[in-house]
């Protein structure tokens, strides 16, 4: 006999404690899943669902807040449009999972997999994703502004039009990410892995990009105005129509001019320099 939902414990919030919610949801949770019930629109705040296996799960628009989803697998889960703020996902495994429009603003999602993640127009704001597996995702529009992604790994996501707005990326690996139109002002990358990056028309205006490998990266009428390019790999770089205004390069860089594109080269004598765009041309003519 199928389980009635309906049986799981309904007593009034007035006479829970916070772990008792917790259970009581869990408990809600689980009776809907052995009836075979959608979990759809479902308020489960603060709700306890450590470790349970919602693979295939659909969970549309139902509100997560604070909710616990420490190990929990929602791999190939739907949660289109569901409020997951404040949630502790660490380690949560939402591999291709579909979560378009999904909110995650100041998640912590350490440690998680996110591998094809279909996360387009979804916000990841203040989140904290370090370590996070974002392989292959689908992030067009995501908004990641002041987010924590050190040590992510993005390799070969679609970030275009993406915002990273004062994000935190270092040593983040993005090789092969389509980052066209993507805003990362005042983002930090240092030692990140760009190679093979399209970042066409893409804003890093006084991004740290210390140390950056944009080996054969696309760069192309991006503006890179002010930013900290100290040590940056361009080798192959396409910087065709880049603005490089006001960009800070180390003793060792200078800039050359070559057939509509900006290598990296031999050495300089200054040891941090401050090279507004006109006076590149003027070095390499």
């Amino acid at each position: 006999m199928r389980p009635d939902p309906g049986l799981a414990p309904r007593r009034a919030a007035s006479e829970l404690g916070a772990m008792s919610t917790s259970v009581q949801h869990r408990a809600d949770v689980l009776a809907l899943l052995a009836a075979g019930e959608p979990l759809d629109g479902l308020d489960l705040t603060g709700a306890d669902l450590t470790c349970l296996d919602l693979q295939g799960a659909s969970l549309r628009s139902a509100r997560l807040v604070d909710a616990d989803l420490r190990g929990t697998d929602l791999s190939g889960a739907s949660l289109c449009g569901a409020d997951l703020s404040g949630a502790n996902g660490r380690m949560l495994r939402l591999r291709a999972a579909r979560v378009v429009g999904a909110c995650f603003d100041d998640a912590d999602l350490y440690l998680a997999n996110l591998e094809g993640i279909d996360a387009r127009g979804s916000t990841f704001r203040r989140a904290v994703l370090r370590e996070t597996v974002f392989t292959d995702a689908q992030l067009w529009g995501a908004m990641f502004d002041e987010a924590d992604l050190q040590l992510a790994m993005l390799d070969g996501a679609d970030l275009r039009g993406a915002s990273f707005r004062h994000a935190t990326l270092v040593e983040c690996q993005m090789a092969e990410a389509e980052l066209k139109l993507a805003d990362l002002t005042f983002a930090d990358l240092d030692g990140a892995d760009l190679r093979h990056a399209d970042l066409r028309q893409a804003c890093l205006d006084h991004a740290r990009l210390v140390d950056v490998d944009f080996t054969e990266a696309a760069l192309s009428s991006a503006t890179l105005r002010r930013a900290d390019l100290r040590g940056a790999r361009l080798a192959g770089a396409l910087l065709s129509g880049a603005d490089i205004s006001g960009c800070r390069f180390s003793a060792g860089q200078v800039v050359a001019l070559r057939s509509g594109n900006l290598y990296i080269t031999s050495a300089v004598s200054a040891s941090d320099l401050s090279v507004p765009y006109d006076l590149v041309q003027r070095a390499v003519a």
